[in-house]
């Protein structure tokens, strides 16, 4: 149920016109021609997005994309009929709404390997979550001891996945937010905010680790000299498997429900992104729905 699609892409007369949001300068609302996929490529029909930090940047210019540029990609939608997650991250680490065109609009096309079939038991909500729950899964995939002293640092969703990810597979991390709050003597820390990677630090025993999850949008200061005095070691980890974040979804895992805030029509997309910066603990979506 969870692995990649292989399907025939439905082609969409090239003539239909489809609403997005496009970064041209600013962030407009757009009618464009419904895209036409290529060999191996699927179009599919968006039924919901969610707004992540990424698609902020983008919007406000601090992430430069070549433009025009539709935003958006953690997405949910339709392909002949079969419901679908989209994975974002295409070939050479291409993401998409960045590299190339993105999930706010009527429809997307995406290689046919970046879909998976979803159960009926998600919603259109949960399902465009699966990009967030293989990111925060990716943490597992650092080499941290479940019999250790760790911690999450960082506020907001994506702490809040990690956290519940790290929980779901039998660690036990303690959480805070504030650098000024830390704790002391942890055997390893997940960063989920690398504004304060000196301080992070400073909770780390000497010969701990550090594991960088955070995407910041311009690089962030790195004090060598205190991770090589404490003997930290330092290791980044991006996603784990995607399949997987369906899985545990599906399976009710982990839990996203109670991450999910405002819906809005692509029309009030200027309302939606100022919902979205205004609070990162639960995610806002569009619905391309009519």
């Amino acid at each position: 149920m969870t692995r990649a699609m292989t399907t025939t892409a439905r082609i969409v007369d090239a003539s239909r016109s489809m609403r997005a949001l496009v970064r041209n300068g600013k962030v407009e609302l757009a009618s464009r021609e419904a895209p036409k996929p290529g060999p191996g490529e699927v179009l599919v029909e968006v039924r919901s997005a969610g707004i992540c930090r990424t698609d902020v940047y983008v919007a406000d210019g601090s992430l430069v994309v070549d433009e025009p540029r539709v935003l958006g990609h953690e997405a949910a939608g339709v392909v002949d009929g079969a419901r679908v997650a989209i994975n974002p991250v295409l070939a050479e680490g291409r993401l998409l709404g960045v590299d190339r065109d993105g999930a706010f609009a009527d429809w997307v096309c995406v290689p046919a390997d970046a879909v998976h079939r979803v159960p009926e038991n998600l919603s259109w909500q949960a399902v465009a979550m699966a990009e967030p729950v293989a990111a925060a899964l990716g943490a597992l995939r650092a080499p941290i001891d479940r019999r250790a002293r760790g911690a999450v640092y960082g506020s907001g969703r994506i702490a809040d996945l990690i956290v519940r990810v790290l929980e779901a597979a039998g660690h036990a991390p303690l959480r805070w937010e504030h650098a000024e709050d830390a704790p002391r003597d942890l055997d390893w820390v997940v960063e989920a905010r690398a504004s304060s990677l000196g301080e992070v630090m400073r909770a780390i025993r000497p010969g701990g680790m550090l594991v960088l999850k955070s995407r910041p949008p311009a690089p962030v200061p790195l004090d060598v000299t205190l991770a090589v005095r404490r003997e930290i070691t330092i290791v980044a980890r991006g996603y784990g498997s995607f399949d997987e974040a369906v899985e545990w979804l599906a399976t009710g895992r982990v839990r996203v429900d109670d991450l999910v805030g405002e819906i809005f029509p692509l029309e009030r997309f200027e309302d939606a992104f100022e919902a979205a910066r205004a609070d990162e603990r639960r995610k806002v979506f569009f619905t391309m729905e009519r």
